[in-house]
């Protein structure tokens, strides 16, 4: 049975740099600028993780972090591992529907009016 993970990156200033924490795995990191933080908290969550490249549940949460921390290419590529093994999902369609291109998203009203947005 697969399980769900949700993280939540908080970056914060701190004297000259930034630090970054994943609170749910208990990970810090830092970096000078927020960049660098948000990367390398990134990397110590992928770390501590050791994803499982079968698991569709860590590829969900995986492309979930990426995509709150700005990575939209990784978010896309654990994305797609997580629809090919856990496609019924109701997360990874959500994931699916926020990281789907503008042009793809039609509102209620431009739907009606043909117009995109």
């Amino acid at each position: 049975m697969n399980k769900v993970l949700q993280l939540t990156a908080v970056i914060e200033r701190e004297g000259d740099g930034y630090v970054s924490t994943c609170q749910e795995l208990d990970i810090v990191s830092q970096g000078d600028t927020v960049e660098k933080a948000r990367v390398n908290l990134v990397e110590a969550v992928e770390a501590a993780l050791k994803l499982d490249p079968e698991n569709g549940a860590v590829h969900r949460e995986a492309s979930r972090l990426y995509l709150q921390v700005g990575l939209r290419t990784k978010a896309e590529r654990h994305l797609q591992e997580a629809l090919s093994r856990i496609p019924e999902d109701g997360d990874v369609q959500k994931l699916a529907a926020e990281l789907r291109p503008p042009s793809e998203n039609k509102g209620f009203l431009g739907g009606l009016f043909g117009r995109k947005g």
